[in-house]
Order: structure tokens, then sequence, then C-alpha cells
């Protein structure tokens, strides 16, 4: 095995430790402390520190009230907040100011989960059961404290919003007479993380931020999301046309690390005012990025006017405003490990000046040659380079963004799985069984499971890209 390769399988193994909730450290075990939420309204804890869940109305455990008595607890205690099945939790408690010629703005918020996000300063885990958190637009959902950590699964992040708000310091800075914010961020429209975040089996849909990352800005700390769909998602809101320094990122990493795992990330994009970096996912500085049997497709832009949901025709005004199409990754500092994943139908696929190593992954077209581990498909050599003898360039098709492999893949979709896949077609010897059985960390039993959870491999090899395919197929 080459030093590339062993050094790749050291990282990707500290990252999936992080995935799987293992850790390489012998840790004492915590004390879990659960509360039941049986109420969908936005009401305070009666009394947080207490160790009850209940607000001013006698047996009522809202989930504000649960954060807050969870923030309460002794370091060494795990709080498990249960959610009501399917049930639909909206953020009413937000606060509003004056701005401009705009009227009110809202979504102030505090540190201390009483009003806004849910701030986690300690260590949450919460039990989705298939429901939905709501920031109508007007809120951000979570901001994870430094030094805490929050577990989610089973749950769907809805209509966050990051406008209003200092995420770092809490109150609203003023505005001065510019209409610019002094000192000032409003980021991570779902989630804003200086912890440990670990999200598995979830949504993200239809969240927005004035600074970067629509669905998640990491400031610190690591990010794990693992089965994860997100999707709908912008940032630089076009409200915001009096900034300077707009990003258009999805997924914001200014520290720390990140690993996707069986995830996807579709119709995403920037606000069409959006100044800099406008990508699905953007590395600015941390100690890494890892995206593992993955898709980042159709990321063609969406409108932030359309926060109810509804989906914008491709670059369209079906909401009133036009969006441009967006990058999948873009890393100017650290490293971007991307194994068995697929890109399709973003505007460009790899940009930056950071370094880049892939392997059994598909790619369009790029503006940097990454580094090869082998068994990469793209339509031009613009990704891989060739540099490895197993590298393919597949025939293509004219795409809007240059040359397409949307031949070589049926359509974008439910396939089977959590999140949305694209399924290789039959007979396609440039992506199925094309990497050898054996061959390290892309077909040796390390990663056994496709983005779809099904085996690898099937036939006489592992699959390039995200999926493998299963002989009941179509």
């Amino acid at each position: 095995m080459n030093r590339s390769m062993s050094k790749m399988r050291g990282f990707l193994a500290l990252g999936l430790a992080g995935l799987t909730g293992l850790s390489l450290v012998a840790c004492e075990p915590l004390q879990q402390v659960s509360f039941e939420v049986n109420s969908t309204t936005d009401a305070e804890d009666a009394e947080p520190g207490d160790g009850v869940c209940e607000t001013a109305t006698p047996g009522e455990c809202t989930l504000r009230a649960a954060v807050q008595e969870a923030n309460t607890l002794p370091s060494d205690h795990q709080a498990v907040i249960g959610l009501q099945p399917a049930a639909s939790y909206a953020i009413e408690l937000v606060g509003c100011f004056p701005w401009n010629d705009y009227g009110f703005s809202c979504g102030y918020s505090d540190d201390v989960a009483a009003v806004g996000d849910f701030d986690i300063i300690g260590n949450v885990s919460i039990v989705g059961r298939g429901a939905t958190i709501d920031g109508k637009g007007q809120a951000r959902l979570f901001d994870v404290r430094p030094g805490a950590r929050l577990k989610a699964d089973n749950l769907t992040l809805r209509r966050g919003g990051a406008s209003f708000e200092d995420p770092i310091d809490g109150p609203i800075v003023p505005i001065d007479s510019a209409g610019t914010p002094d000192g000032y961020r409003a980021a991570g429209g779902a989630i804003f993380n200086q912890g440990t975040l670990v999200l598995e089996h979830s949504n993200i849909i239809g969240s927005y931020s004035v600074d970067g990352g629509g669905a998640l800005h990491q400031l610190s700390g690591s990010s794990t999301l693992r089965d994860v769909h997100i999707s709908q998602s912008v940032a630089a809101m076009w409200q915001m046309q009096y900034y300077d320094a707009l990003d258009g990122s999805v997924i914001e990493i200014d520290g720390g690390d990140l690993v996707v795992q069986r995830s996807s990330f579709t119709a995403n994009g920037p606000a069409h005012i959006s100044r800099n970096a406008a990508a699905v996912i953007d590395q600015r500085s941390g100690t890494g990025v890892s995206i593992i049997d993955s898709t980042i497709a159709n990321n063609t832009g969406w409108d932030p006017g359309c926060l109810d949901g509804q989906m914008d025709p491709p670059h369209g005004d079906g909401c009133g405003h036009a969006i441009p199409p967006v990058d999948a990754v873009h890393n100017d500092g650290g490293t971007t490990i991307i194994v068995r994943s697929t890109f399709l139908g973003n505007r460009t696929d790899l940009v930056g000046t950071g370094t880049f190593q892939v392997g059994g992954s598909v790619f369009e077209h790029c503006e940097v040659v990454a580094t090869s581990l082998g068994f990469n498909v793209d339509s031009d050599g613009s990704c891989h380079g060739s540099a490895q003898p197993t590298d393919v360039v597949a025939p293509s098709l004219p795409g809007e963004f240059g040359p397409s492999l949307a031949g070589l893949f049926g359509p974008l979709g439910a396939h089977g799985g959590a999140t949305d896949t694209l399924l290789p077609l039959a007979g396609v010897t440039e992506v199925v069984d094309a990497i050898p059985v054996g061959t390290p960390l892309l077909c040796d039993g390390l990663l056994p499971l496709d983005q779809r959870r099904q085996p690898r491999p099937v036939g006489l090899g592992c699959d390039v890209g995200a999926v493998e395919r299963q002989p009941g197929d179509t």
C-alpha cells in the first residue's frame, strides 16, 4: 500500500470513528437524563435547573424547556430528549427590531435558549422520531457552543434562517448608517457549530443565512453527517444587497473537520447576488473534509423567496428571483478527501487552492486536478488528470455547464436508502464492476456498504461512485 493511501485510510478511520459515535480514547460513561417532549408549543421552562421539564403550564414539556433543562446538567451527564412522532415544532419566540427601509427584521437570539435558536451548552442527544423543527425563515435552529455536543437523528430541520444574530456573542450588534452591521456575522442557517455535531438519518430543507453556511457553518470543532439529505438551502439571502462580503456556501468550514457519509446534496445554491465562493461545501480552513459514498448533484440554484418549500425552476424566477448554479466543493485551506462518491450536474465539481485526494469517484469537470487514488471517472481528465492508469475519461454529452456524464446514470431520485441517489445504468463499463475486489480502501471491505446501505461488491467488482448496482435494480 502506498504512503498516500495509508495516510488516507488513517484519516478516514478517525472520521468514521466519529460517525459511528465511537472514540479512539476511552471515556468515562455518561449518566443519562431523559426528557420526553409532550407539546409542540414554543414556551420556556418555568425553572431551568430544577431537573423538571415543565413550562408555566403544569405538566407541559416543550422542546425549548427540555433544551434549557439539558443545558443545566453537570458535565458528566447526557440529556436524551425524545420528540413526539412526526410532530412539528416551530420556533415562535424570536425578537424583532427596525432595520432600514424593510420594516422589522426578526431573528434575535440569546445564548441560553430562552429565545430564538436552541443553544446547546452541554451534551444533548435528540431522538427525532420523524419530527420536524421549523425556524419559519426567521430563526436559526441550533447553536452548538464551544465544548458542547449535539447528536440528533431521524429529524427534519426546516426553514432555518440566520440573519440578525451574532452567533458568537449573542446580542444584536447595531447597524451603522450605511446599512452594514459592524463586526457582525449571521452564519449557519440551520446549525452554527463550535462544538461536536453528529447528525444522522435526517434532512435539512429550505434553510438560509446572510453569511456563509446556508445549512451549516462551523467555526471550530467537528461535524459528522451520515445518511443526511440537504436541499433547497442557500447563503447570502437576496434581500441583503447592502453587504460587501457575501458567501454562497451551503456548508462552510472555517475550522475543525467535517465527515460526510452516505448523504446527498441537491437543488442548493447561493442567492443571486452572492459575491464570494458559491459552493455546496466550502472549506476555508480546518483539519479536513471527508466525503464518502455520497452524492452532490443538480445544485443549480434555489430561490430563497420559496421558503414554503416550493421549488424554483433552475436559474428561473418562479418565486421572483434568478439564482445561479453552484460549485460542488471549494477548498482554499486543508485537505478534502473524496471516496466512492458521485458528482453530477453542478457548475464545477472541484475548485480552489487546497489539496484534493480522490478515489473511486465520478466527476464531470473541475478547475483543479486532484491527487488520484485511482478508479476515478470524469468527462475530460480535468479532475484526475489521468494520473493513474485506472482513471477513465468517459464518453460525455453536451451539458449546461460543460461535458455531462448524465448518460451513464438514471435520474436523480429515491432508489432505496435514506437519501437521493444516481443509479448507474446496466452495462456502463466505465462505472459498473470497474474496481477490482481487494483494491485498498475502494473495494477491500473497509467500507462495505454503498450510499443506500447496500452491500459492496456485487458482481465482479465494486462500482465507481456512491451507488453499487444491485441485481434487482432496473
